[in-house]
Order: C-alpha cells, then structure tokens, then sequence
C-alpha cells in the first residue's frame, strides 16, 4: 500500500508538517510519501479564473500524486475552530478535477495543537468533510499541549500512552 502523508497547513514552521515527517518513521509495513502542501500554489479558488486560465498544474500534479497513492494521513492545525482556508482552497480546486478528492480510499486524521483542548473542534469539523469528499474516515486523534515539549520525541517520551495510540492507529492501514 502506498500511504501519502501531509499537513493541512502552510505555515514554514508548521508542527502539523513536523509531526507527520516524525510519525512516518511508525509506518513500517507501507510505502511512504511526504509532501509538503506549500509547493503546491493555486490561487484562491474562482470560477472566473477557472474559466479563464483553467485548473493549476500543481492541483493537477497534486490530483495525480492522491491517484497514484491507496491511503492519506492528514495533520491539520486549527483555525478558529476549523481546517484552514490554505487547505479548503486546495480541496474546492481538486474537487473541480474529481468531486470525491480522497477517492473512497482511507483517511486517518490528526491534529497538533499547543492547547489543551487537542484541536477538538477542527476533528469535529473534518469528521463531517472528509467522508463528504470521498474519504473513508479510519480515525481521528488530537495532540494536545505540544507547545510544552522541544520535539516529538521528547513529546512522546512523556506521553506513552498517547504514542501508543498513534501507533495502533496507524496500523489501521
């Protein structure tokens, strides 16, 4: 099974992108892609430069590459309760080249977050989106108070119960 791995965000500093290049080394029985969603431009969808210059070639090259991939994992960070608008513009532009983006194909989604409440509001938000566009939600789990830790290593070394739960989470694939 090829796993295609990214962050929902387009922050350079990112812990959602940092998490997911850490997790990656969890998955041993798969073949792994990480992309980071920033090389892929598209200008803010519209209708009207859709008509006039037609689909971006990086939403094409990024359609070819969730084609070519059997199953998604996702890191999103929160914004003001729901996944980011760099993220919904990369969906509203792959939906006009296939409605069901993620294909029926399985999604596991997390979300890293500095705060206590572990991003409950973006899992909640997402859960309802990503069987909408074609996802077979698998499971979804939130990384609370990472602000407090220097790495993931360190991060999971002081919750072990927590990385055990990622890791079983990850062999749902």
């Amino acid at each position: 099974m090829k796993v295609l791995l990214f962050s929902a965000s387009n922050s350079s500093q990112s812990i959602n992108q940092t998490f997911i290049e850490h997790i990656a080394q969890y998955i041993h029985q798969h073949e792994v892609t990480i992309i980071d969603l920033r090389f892929f431009p598209a200008p803010l969808y519209s209708y009207d430069i859709e008509q006039k210059s037609g689909k971006p070639s990086a939403m094409m090259a990024l359609h070819n590459l969730f084609s070519s991939h059997d199953a998604f994992i996702i890191a999103t960070p929160e914004h003001n309760g729901a996944l980011p608008a760099f993220f919904k513009n990369i969906v509203d532009w792959l939906s006009r080249i296939e409605k069901k983006i993620f294909q029926q194909k399985p999604v596991i989604l997390f979300s890293v977050t500095p705060g206590a409440g572990g991003s409950k509001l973006v899992l909640q938000h997402a859960t309802d989106l990503i069987p909408r566009w074609g996802g077979n939600l698998q499971a979804t789990i939130g990384i609370p108070n990472y602000i407090d830790f220097e790495n993931f290593e360190t991060y999971f070394q002081a919750n072990q119960t927590l990385l055990s739960h990622v890791q079983k989470t990850l062999q749902l694939l």
